[in-house]
């Protein structure tokens, strides 16, 4: 049968329908599966409803976070020079503990129980990881302080393959004179 082919007579109304479902129900007929069936489910509260008490940040506690940040050759020395005061900045500023672990040559980060925001560690990561890149301590703590200051790095071989003097000359291009880009 077409689509066009069909009149509104040949659809039933709501109260010849009303009447096929009343007459069907009076002779114990069920509908088939293909009609579409209304279930309706009625729940008893026989159990009393649990209600709970408002939750607490503090309540919570923050979880365990540990960072590691590698330390290479070349800035090993500026940060036994600087220990103090990069110390200083992540134990007063973002309440964490921090050691230099000698033997993998790296920085260690962690939460305590008086570390208040949940982002301290990662702050902290990106502030030690400034420092090791090159950035002097005081540029490296406005990280600490901002929330949306970011440091992205790449290394020049994974663009490109270059060695020697084509590598110093391609660095020095990138920087430009005194830090000046183009």
């Amino acid at each position: 049968m077409d689509a066009q082919a069909l009149d509104a007579k040949d659809f039933p109304t709501n109260e010849e329908s009303e009447k096929g479902f009343a007459q069907a129900e009076a002779n114990g007929e069920t509908m088939d599966d293909s009609e579409e069936t209304t279930n309706t489910v009625s729940v008893e509260t026989s159990k009393p409803v649990v209600e709970f008490d408002k939750v607490d940040v503090k309540d919570l506690g923050i979880r365990k976070d540990f960072r590691r940040i590698p330390v290479p050759p070349h800035r090993m020395t500026p940060l036994r020079n600087t220990w103090e005061t990069i110390v200083k900045a992540i134990v007063d500023h973002m309440k964490l503990q921090v050691r230099m672990n000698t033997k993998r040559k790296c920085v260690e980060l962690r939460n305590s129980d008086a570390t208040e925001d949940a982002n301290a560690v990662q702050k902290a990561y990106d502030f030690v990881k400034a420092f090791m890149v090159g950035f002097e301590v005081q540029d490296a703590i406005a990280m600490l302080r901002l929330d949306d200051l970011y440091v992205e790095t790449f290394e020049v071989k994974d663009v490109k393959n270059l060695h020697g003097e084509h590598l110093s000359r391609c660095i020095g291009r990138i920087a430009g004179e005194k830090g000046k880009t183009k």
